[in-house]
């Protein structure tokens, strides 16, 4: 008979074998509810979901209410920088969303002058050690504008900064930022006062006449000085730029729990080419839509392809509720068409907080009521013997 000892280190075992189990949980979809058509709502099951701080994400902007706020159907419902912003409401491009002609979905864009920005900066979140954030929006530029900005004299194009400190409003160092900058080897991520750099591949660079899909999966270094955040950026899910050994600031410029993020086409003369006073000149347009920002890489995608490794199109998803009690999760979340044709067949995929998702896709059709069960996912990185 074992004694007390042996019964006591079998369930210790035990109970760490159950949290090696936990921990290398995968999101893994059982069931879906409702009518997949755009603003409607969704229910999805299943488990390895984790739980979420706060179902809505930090901000969603649509447009889809004929003004330049954000929706309410996030956190943040005005911009806290708003630089020159026009809401084009006749625009003579082809909509990104293909509701848009019809719910009022416009597109925020600039025309010409010293370029546009539209930020955040919720406190305690955007400049602070380990912390992630994730930046999701469609982004469009015409071409006129990707001319110049593609000369070997153009402009530094500043496509996105993430500020790290707000004490000296309206910004202040340290920041990174991704540009297009010609004479610096095309398209360089950078750091301002922590030394951080990655040059992207020329083919980057924004068609002139479709729409892209830009993300940002990114995470604060762990402390000050430490090269040990993440910062990976994909253009139409593709992996354009990783970096895992990242460097969000310096002892001289450290964090300060207070920043912003900013989208933004901020542009300035280039000092390095032919002309160093040349700038941007009308008509040069930008076009945004579908734009997305959260304090975690959780998120709910609906995407093309029936795995995750083979999609080429997807469309965010803007979650109301989400629960998970380690046996069971559940999201609601308000339905985003984006882009797909009603008729068509997609796949939901369930993201958590370690930038994780299921493998195989749930299959959903646009237009349709969905109710029912699926087979989970098999469980990957776990070995039994």
């Amino acid at each position: 008979m074992p004694n007390r000892k042996t019964i006591f280190l079998v369930l210790v075992f035990c109970g760490l074998f159950g949290l090696a189990k936990s921990s290398l949980a995968v999101p893994s979809i059982s069931g879906f509810s409702g009518t997949v058509v755009n603003e409607s709502s969704i229910t999805i099951s299943g488990s390895g979901f984790q739980s979420k701080a706060t179902a809505k994400p930090l901000l969603w902007a649509d447009f889809a209410e004929g003004n330049t706020n954000p929706s309410s159907l996030g956190q943040i419902t005005s911009w806290d920088i708003a630089e020159s912003p026009v809401l084009d409401s006749s625009p003579s491009i082809d909509c990104h969303s293909s509701h848009c002609m019809t719910s009022g979905s416009q597109f925020w864009y600039s025309n010409g002058g010293n370029g546009m920005a539209m930020g955040i900066n919720p406190a305690g979140l955007v400049g602070t050690y380990g912390q992630q954030m994730y930046i999701n929006f469609w982004r469009r530029i015409d071409s006129h504008y990707a001319s110049e900005i593609q000369t070997s004299q153009g402009p530094n194009v500043k496509w996105l900064r993430i500020w790290g400190n707000d004490t000296n409003p309206p910004h202040g160092y340290p920041d990174t930022y991704t540009s297009q900058v010609q004479c610096d080897g095309g398209n360089p991520i950078y750091t301002e006062m922590a030394g951080s750099w990655e040059v992207w591949p020329g083919s980057w660079i924004l068609p002139t006449t479709t729409w892209k899909n830009e993300e940002y999966i990114y995470k604060y270094n762990s402390a000050v000085g430490q090269a040990n955040g993440v910062f990976d950026i994909q253009m139409n899910q593709i992996m354009e730029s990783t970096s895992t050994n990242w460097q969000s600031d310096s002892s001289s410029y450290p964090l300060t729990g207070q920043g912003d993020i900013d989208i933004q086409d901020e542009f300035s003369p280039e000092t390095c080419g032919s002309d160093s006073s040349y700038m941007p000149q009308s008509p040069d347009a930008v076009w945004y839509d579908g734009i997305y920002i959260d304090d975690t890489w959780q998120r709910v995608m609906i995407c093309d392809s029936s795995t995750w490794a083979s999609r080429t199109h997807c469309e965010i998803q803007i979650p109301s509720a989400w629960s998970d009690n380690g046996t069971a999760a559940s999201i609601t979340a308000t339905a985003n068409q984006g882009s797909f044709p009603d008729g068509s067949t997609a796949y939901l995929y369930v993201v958590d907080s370690t930038n994780t998702t299921n493998a195989s896709g749930y299959p959903i059709a646009f237009g349709s009521f969905g109710s029912g069960t699926a087979v989970p996912n098999s469980p990957t990185g776990l070995s039994v013997e």
